[in-house]
């Protein structure tokens, strides 16, 4: 079923958001990205993984030594499909590296929220801290 943007404007407004849900803006900015021209949303996406990249390379000592070990610059990752040169991180680095994939300093205006863990069915439950701002997009995907 095709759909734009209006379209989709008209049906949130019949939605019914749990008390709290009201004034986040975060389903417009959604919404206005999903219907974005293919090159502005590859152009946006690039832009947002070099602020990554550059973050994480700054910021998380795990992606310092990893890039260093691999040869890597941000200038390497300049599009999603470069991710590829990256290895995959598993359940077994998260456990083992956990101090190391944290943030020095987190982004201005960000704080600490908690940390979740997975079931653990498979093994040793995997823990992940969240920010408030990554919390606050799991609670919103869950609305």
């Amino acid at each position: 079923m095709r759909t734009d943007p209006e379209a989709e404007r008209r049906e949130q407004r019949r939605w019914r958001l749990r008390s709290g849900f009201q004034k986040i803006t975060a389903f417009d900015d959604l919404l206005e990205a999903e219907f974005l021209a293919p090159q502005a949303q590859a152009a946006a996406e690039a832009r947002r993984l070099q602020q990554v990249i550059a973050y994480a390379l700054r910021e998380v000592p795990h992606y310092g030594e990893l890039f260093a070990k691999y040869g890597l610059s941000a200038a390497d990752l300049r599009e999603a499909a470069d991710l590829a040169k990256l290895p995959l991180l598993t359940k077994v680095d998260l456990a083992q590296e956990r101090d190391r994939l944290r943030s020095k300093r987190l982004p201005q205006g960000e704080q600490l929220f908690g940390n979740t863990a997975s079931s653990g069915t498979t093994g040793r439950p995997a823990v992940v801290t969240h920010t408030r701002r990554s919390n606050l997009m799991f609670t919103f995907l869950g609305q």
